[in-house]
């Protein structure tokens, strides 16, 4: 046995030992540890393409970045691997950017694949993040598509009911069904394999088509009740949900032909906004996901809303939720009956995150720019600092000012200013 043989099979060892429930979510970390040309393995030759893809895709297991069966997808369909890293990149950021005016911010996501509690415990943010991975990773496979650089697939079917009348359907939409198919098969698989192993009856093992209402029924077990399997399963459900969600943003593009611009004909065709659009959508999601429980099989005493074995409907999401704009409050109805396709779910409580807390995952809110002048809501010194007050602070802002169009060369000049700016940060 040569060296090379046995470092191949340390290394093959070593995955098996690392658990796919903690390292399914580290691909969204590939943007951070490796530069996007690694991945586009387009203009090499036959020979090193080869060699290239296998190096790469062992490279990012030994990082904890993908899994054993994320490696076998990135060996088998490496033209993919692009878009994986595209969207944990545009999914970090709008990750980010939903929550930049939260006290959790979103701000786990860069230290993967360190995971931190509050993206490996089952919380209401770690069935964020996967669902808006999940999404992320379903929109930019179904762009490549319908931009014609993945040769896997191509434009999406045109919708089933008929044009208007005012258009017609053409042009290429975006090819959702295949970016499904794929995201599925990337995300889910490392955490399929946990539920294999404990022959898991999962939560979402009954079909939602069967119960005539979309919800789970009170019936629903599971047999094995070991954190790991249970998040596991959770987990599933969530991936599902965030490829609902960018299935549900499909809009409709038009293109206009005639004289002139007339638009007497319309071509149209579907096709996914950008992520912040759907991360947008989440956002909803988020606040209103429900606490879920397992049941034992012989367990049939406890029939409330918070009955183990089905979905724990929450009774106060002020409670449970401490984050969620009034407007939100507000509009949460106490449901009977679990949980639908739709639902954002989780097993473990958040923290406020006003505090640091490692056990929690919290970084706490300290040093946090806030905004003074809004009253109780997302964002404000308020809600963000947790009643500890803040501190005012004048910075200079540079910008460009007294901006005039020079009309002999075509250009804009503009003088350099600066002012100084108040700006408030939580103590």
């Amino acid at each position: 046995m040569d060296g090379r043989t046995l470092i191949w099979q340390l290394l093959v060892c070593l995955l098996i030992v690392i658990p796919p429930l903690a390292a399914s979510i580290n691909w969204i970390g590939l943007h951070r540890h490796w530069d996007s040309g690694i991945w586009n393995w387009t203009s090499l030759n036959t020979s090193r393409y080869t060699s290239n893809v296998k190096s790469t895709c062992w490279s990012a297991a030994r990082q904890k970045l993908l899994t054993k069966e994320q490696v076998k997808i990135c060996l088998q369909q490496p033209a993919l691997m692009l878009s994986v890293w595209e969207a944990g990149q545009s999914g970090s950021q709008a990750c980010r950017q939903a929550f930049a005016d939260r006290r959790w911010n979103c701000s786990s996501v860069d230290f993967l694949p360190r995971k931190t509690p509050d993206l490996s415990r089952g919380t209401r943010e770690q069935a964020w993040v996967y669902a808006l991975a999940s999404a992320a990773l379903t929109r930019v496979v179904a762009r490549g598509c319908s931009a014609g650089m993945l040769k896997q697939c191509a434009c999406g079917t045109f919708p089933r009911h008929p044009p208007d009348g005012q258009f017609k359907w053409g042009g290429c939409g975006d090819d959702i069904k295949y970016a499904k198919q794929f995201a599925k098969s990337f995300t889910d698989a490392p955490l399929k394999r946990t539920n294999r192993k404990a022959d898991i009856t999962f939560l979402l093992a009954s079909d939602y088509s069967s119960s005539p209402n979309g919800h789970l029924d009170s019936s629903t077990t599971v047999q094995q009740w070991k954190q790991p399997h249970i998040i596991s399963a959770i987990n599933i459900h969530n991936n599902r949900v965030g490829r609902k969600v960018a299935e549900q943003s499909l809009h409709t593009q038009c293109k206009c032909h005639g004289v002139s611009g007339s638009c007497q004909i319309k071509t149209c065709w579907r096709s996914l906004p950008p992520i912040g659009e759907i991360a947008n959508r989440m956002k909803t999601l988020y606040g209103l996901a429900v606490e879920v429980t397992p049941r034992r099989p012989n367990d049939m005493r406890r029939r409330s809303a918070v009955a183990s074995g089905r979905l724990a409907v929450l009774t106060a999401i002020q409670h449970h939720h401490p984050q969620a704009p009034p407007v939100m409050m507000a509009s949460t109805a106490v449901r009977d009956g679990g949980f639908s396709e739709h639902d954002l779910i989780y097993i473990t409580k958040s923290p406020d995150f006003c505090r640091p807390d490692k056990k929690s995952g919290s970084l706490g809110t300290s040093g946090r720019t806030c905004n003074a002048t809004l009253e109780n809501s997302s964002g404000s010194c308020a809600s963000l600092c947790c009643g500890r007050g803040y501190f005012k602070v004048f910075r200079q802002q540079v910008e460009r000012c007294n901006c005039k169009y020079i009309w002999c060369c075509t250009q804009v000049r503009c003088q350099t200013c600066r002012r100084q700016v108040e700006v408030h940060i939580c103590k």
